[in-house]
């Protein structure tokens, strides 16, 4: 084997470790799917954040408030009202870990404040490589990649942008939103496309209720949220019933809101829901 060879062989090889070893997450909007490897190795403290949000169930119903053409699609802050919602604590920055902010990939927004980032991100629509650490001053946060659905980020990127709620330009019309973001393990149904999984999962959900196994229960509603299927009032009981049960009270209350948001209040499960929201909702969200 020639020496160009075999470095080409290693190269190969550890790109397949690094995706192996990588964590995926599914993000559906309005106009599509997106997934995403996070950089778990090179920027553990912004990917631990991102889905410390993710798995409370944080950025469901925010949108992608911020879209510069030729430059970021930014979200992960402000709801469908552009009513900002409130992040936990920030993290450390990690912009001089390798990762450039290179077309398709994600980053941590935040203030001047290199350590200041939070919730919010960014998605490069171009080689922002202006926006990396340079010897004297620290960058933006590389933490992940889109590998599936950058059209879909494209798409956003194409709207037209305006003033709107306290925003004086750059915000998208019309706004889109993202129903959900989800951890990414589709080898039980890797044969079947994700928008062929609904059956498949359900069937799975209800198992893990006959058996009364509520972490097997949120773990499958997580991978049919993933596939980007279409959450239907029964499964949000469900869904927040079993973050109760596992003690995940923020996902639970994730899921109460977006049941009390989508749900008629006819529904038979309406005035439980809603006594529960009361009860577990902190007082200055009420």
């Amino acid at each position: 084997m020639s020496r160009k060879v075999g470095f080409f062989v290693l190269l190969t090889a550890l790109s397949w470790i690094s995706s192996v070893n990588a964590t995926n997450i599914a993000m559906c909007t309005d106009v599509g799917r997106v997934v995403i490897e996070l950089f778990d190795e090179d920027a553990p403290q912004h990917v631990e954040n991102f889905l410390n949000y993710t798995d409370q169930g944080f950025y469901r119903g925010t949108v992608f408030h911020r879209v510069i053409k030729g430059f970021v699609v930014h979200g992960g802050g402000f709801d469908r009202e552009l009513e900002r919602k409130q992040p936990v604590g920030t993290v450390p920055n990690e912009s001089r870990n390798g990762r450039r902010n290179a077309r398709g990939t994600i980053a941590a927004a935040r203030t001047s404040d290199p350590d200041s980032a939070s919730s919010q991100f960014f998605v490069n629509l171009v080689n922002n490589y202006r926006l990396d650490a340079t010897r004297r001053t620290p960058g933006y946060t590389v933490f992940g990649k889109v590998i599936e659905g950058l059209h879909v980020i494209d798409e956003i990127a194409e709207l037209p942008t305006g003033a709107n709620g306290g925003f004086p330009s750059g915000v998208p019309d019309p706004l889109i939103s993202i129903s959900s973001v989800a951890r990414l393990n589709e080898e039980q149904f890797s044969d079947a496309l994700h928008t062929e999984r609904n059956e498949l999962i359900r069937t799975q959900i209800n198992n893990a209720l006959t058996t009364n196994d509520q972490a097997a229960t949120l773990r499958w509603i997580n991978q049919y949220r993933s596939a980007c299927l279409p959450m239907d009032p029964s499964l949000l009981i469900m869904e927040s019933q079993a973050a109760i049960a596992i003690d995940n009270e923020v996902a639970a209350l994730a899921s109460l809101e977006e049941y009390l948001r989508t749900a008629e209040d006819t529904h038979a499960d309406y005035a439980a829901a809603l006594e529960t929201y009361l009860t577990l909702a902190p007082e200055e969200a009420l």
